[in-house]
């Protein structure tokens, strides 16, 4: 009965049916999972300006297509994640002060264009990682996928079986840090299971190091999504995944955990 209860059985029958499709488009690589990316990276942006400026407007809707030229740049790698970042920062910090000048509301502007910047870079350079790791491989793109999907199952599980003490209670009152270590742990298993698949190069103290690095920054990720949420007074980001809420509430630990095997990947994997 507690399977039904507590929305599991939503969240999995979803899953079930968009993990495969995910995986092809990014299997399949170059405009495929470039197109895939793009999508997600639009919905990510609607969802976290609809619930910063109630609706995303002109000016969210034209942000948002051009955070999602990441994954079509940097697929190929025509530019550099980084480089990427800075330009379109920059593009947008400069039209979005024009925009609520000319066009208002001015006593908002200062909090919206805010909220217009956090977003960009939260959302675009965690696809823009996403992008560069399938540039580079297929197996890198599943490592992070895997690190975050591992981290966010074991902790799950480990919570709700294990869970007593309660780690940050006024932000997400579900998570404890029985969940956390089991997180870990798990983090650290599909990392050590992408290397005996798909990587055998990776040495273990990579594999150590990324399952640690996944450990806390997937909970991090989690946090930081929870509390934007309880700030702008909303129970979930969107309503588009049955079970599991918005695209944003499935990815704003993968946000975080990309770019940082984008950039170990790139210090050491890339140079080895």
């Amino acid at each position: 009965m507690s399977f039904f209860q507590n929305n599991l059985f939503l969240r999995v029958s979803s899953a079930l049916v968009l993990l495969p499709m995910v995986l092809f488009l990014v299997w399949k690589g170059n405009a495929w999972s470039a197109a895939l990316l793009s999508l997600a990276t639009v919905l990510c942006m609607l969802e976290y300006l609809g619930m910063a400026w109630g609706k995303p407007g002109m000016l969210g809707v034209a942000a948002a297509l051009a955070v999602a030229l990441a994954p079509w740049l940097c697929t190929p790698f025509i530019v550099h994640p980084l480089l990427w970042m800075l330009c379109m920062a920059g593009g947008l910090y400069a039209v979005g002060w024009a925009w609520h000048l000319l066009c208002g509301p001015r006593s908002e502007a200062a909090a919206r264009m805010g909220h217009l910047m956090a977003a960009s870079v939260y959302i675009g350079l965690g696809m823009a990682a996403l992008s560069a790791l399938r540039e580079q491989s297929f197996a890198w793109v599943l490592m992070a996928m895997v690190l975050t999907w591992a981290n966010d199952t074991f902790a799950y599980f480990a919570g709700r079986l294990f869970g007593k003490h309660t780690m940050l209670p006024s932000v997400s009152p579900k998570k404890t840090w029985e969940g956390f270590a089991g997180g870990l742990l798990g983090s650290t298993v599909g990392a050590f299971l992408l290397k005996l698949w798909a990587l055998p190069n990776l040495q273990l103290w990579e594999c150590l190091l990324l399952g640690a690095v996944a450990g806390i920054l997937g909970p991090l990720g989690d946090f930081s999504e929870s509390a934007l949420k309880r700030s702008f007074g909303k129970k979930d980001s969107g309503k588009l995944l049955p079970g599991h809420g918005g695209i944003l509430d499935r990815v704003d630990a993968l946000l975080v955990i990309a770019p940082a095997v984008w950039l170990h990947m790139s210090l050491f994997a890339m140079a080895a």
